[in-house]
């Protein structure tokens, strides 16, 4: 008899036919066993916990019929398979555990530990909720700053060397950074006398972030402060200037990352969606198309496990659309002054959006939102077709429509779009990387570059349109128009939307009418 099949249901009961074994327990073992490892995600947890209970009813079983040499002979041989799957899981989950440990060292000890991976860790420090640690390296009047949720390595002190450039002539000061007095308060085992000015300086130079900064010893009264007065502010200089986009990419990627590295440790959840989406995301941001990956980062905070993940992109979902609401706010106000008549249609309108919001009906929220928004605009056209001299007719323009419509309104139309385009890219993703074949990961790449790019071109074009005055939507009006409609063209042509969109691979896809069907109502508004 096989030990490959003992622990199947089905070989049980082939064996056991004909005998009264009181066997529930058991066969619901042999169940669990068998769902845990048809499961399209694997978790390598829950598998070792259904072997352990598997063990467990083979032993009740043995000892109600010790008698029964066959059955002997049969638990035996499924005592040999729970060792071997035993083994090879446990081999597998410290495989994954070694991976996930020397990610995070990666990303713990390259030079991003210095600048953007720091920056949300400062971040944080306002909070208060743990004591950061940190490291000061100093050479005459340069400085060098590391700060860190654990506990900082020795060598992590090559990383300061390398950011002074410097080899020797360093001194070192461990200490922590906690949030004290209104600022990021650095507190050492040293003396600190003029240190303040130079580790913000220091904070400035590799983040690019400025941060009202203290230094103190041991000693509470033992203070050095940076000299800038008022409350704590975070600014960014020069060049260096970062997009609101980028904070919140930074602080959402550090609050997922424990969980991503769990998910991949212990193989919970689809971990191939996972790390594709994760490798996009930091793709994304290392391109400074911070809003691709944030929108990167919520998908895939719904994949990761825990009910933590899907609350806090629940959260983040209902800010969203409650800030996008209050964008039309004032235009609402504007529609019900200058049509009283329509008061109660723009208020149930409202209303709708409000409820289906506190449930948590977000697609429905998201639909009612543009529906405001299509309320808005066609109001607007009302007035701008009535308006003006009664005595001449004359034909309403695009460029007279277009300056009366500012682009707010119509966002959530395209972000909608952008939202499904990147579910649909990364499933395709996903399952392009699968055979593990150089051309059809190119094809992916492409891919991605592709949709990112059109994404990225309609964003920008709709964000700056919004900032133009009426005076200069009805000057650009026409090239608005026509740029809509050009892309609209442009993703139900491109090649490889199309082959997307026709892939052999059993994965939906509709790119092209997605993202097409998006700029056509968009457009719509501008010729209604």
């Amino acid at each position: 008899m096989s030990s490959e099949k003992n622990l199947t249901d089905a070989e049980w009961k082939k064996f056991s036919k004909g005998k009264k074994f009181e066997d529930r327990d058991w066969l619901k073992a042999l169940d669990a066993l068998e769902s845990g490892a048809k499961a399209k995600a694997k978790d390598v947890a829950a598998q070792l916990k259904a072997l352990d209970e598997v063990e467990k009813q083979a032993g009740k079983l043995r000892s109600a019929n010790k008698a029964d040499k066959e059955l002997t002979r049969y638990l035996d041989d499924a005592d040999k398979e729970i060792t071997g799957q035993r083994k090879l899981l446990e081999t597998e989950a410290k495989k994954a555990s070694q991976h996930a440990e020397q990610q995070e060292s990666e990303d713990e000890e390259g030079p991003a530990a210095l600048s953007t991976k720091m920056l949300p860790v400062l971040r944080a420090v306002p909070k208060g909720d743990a004591v950061m640690q940190a490291l000061i390296a100093v050479v005459g009047k340069d400085v060098a700053v590391l700060v860190s949720r654990r506990a900082i390595s020795a060598s992590s002190r090559k990383l300061l060397i390398e950011e002074l450039g410097v080899s020797s002539g360093v001194k070192y000061m461990a200490g922590e950074c906690i949030w004290e007095a209104n600022a990021h308060t650095f507190v050492l085992e040293a003396k600190v006398a003029n240190l303040a000015k130079l580790i913000k300086a220091a904070l400035l130079k590799q983040t690019g972030a400025k941060f009202k900064v203290r230094v103190r010893g041991s000693d509470p009264h033992d203070v050095d402060e940076d000299g800038d007065a008022g409350e704590e502010v975070e600014s960014v200089e020069g060049e260096g200037e970062e997009s609101p986009e980028k904070a919140l990419y930074e602080s959402r990627m550090a609050e997922l990352k424990p969980q991503i590295n769990t998910a991949l440790r212990d193989l919970i959840g689809d971990v191939p969606k996972i790390k594709a989406l994760t490798a996009f995301a930091e793709a994304k941001a290392a391109e400074d198309n911070h809003k691709a990956a944030l929108q990167a980062l919520e998908t895939l905070a719904k994949l990761l496990p825990g009910a933590s993940a899907a609350t806090t992109a629940a959260d983040d979902e209902g800010k969203h659309l409650t800030a996008e609401l209050a964008k039309l706010a004032p235009m609402i106000q504007q529609a019900i002054a200058a049509h009283p008549e329509r008061r109660q249609e723009l208020l149930a309108a409202v209303a709708g959006f409000q409820s289906q919001l506190k449930d948590h009906q977000f697609p429905q929220a998201k639909e009612a939102l543009m529906q405001i928004g299509r309320l808005l605009l066609a109001l607007k056209n009302e007035s701008a077709s009535t308006s003006g001299s009664t005595s001449t007719a004359t034909t309403t323009t695009t460029a007279t429509k277009a300056s009366k419509i500012p682009a707010h309104p119509l966002m959530p139309i395209w972000d909608a779009a952008s939202e499904s385009v990147i579910d649909q890219v990364t499933a395709l993703i996903v399952g392009l990387r699968k055979y593990d074949d150089a051309e059809l990961n190119r094809m992916a790449d492409d891919l991605l570059q592709t949709v990112n790019d059109l994404l990225a071109e309609v964003d920008e074009a709709l964000e700056e349109y919004d900032q133009m005055t009426g005076e200069e939507r009805a000057a650009n009006a026409d090239e608005a128009l026509a740029f809509l409609r050009a892309h609209q063209r442009e993703v139900t042509s491109e090649a490889l939307i199309k082959a997307a969109d026709s892939n052999p691979l059993g994965i939906k896809s509709s790119l092209g009418s997605t993202m097409a069907g998006a700029l056509d109502e968009i457009a719509a508004a501008f010729e209604a």
